[in-house]
């Protein structure tokens, strides 16, 4: 409903999905919350021992 007010010109066949698709990536390593995360487990103990 948002999307067809904001972009009324836009055909409705090319509405994206109101859903969040992230959670299907398969890449895992490729995903920056993913990298993220083992950055933090891996450093963190780290510089806090130091």
């Amino acid at each position: 409903m948002i999307y067809q007010i904001l972009f009324p010109e836009d055909d409705s066949s090319d509405m994206p999905s109101p859903f969040y698709d992230g959670a299907n990536n398969s890449t895992g390593g490729s995903d920056p919350v993913f990298r993220f995360e083992r950055y933090c487990r891996r450093e963190l103990p780290r510089r806090i021992r130091t």
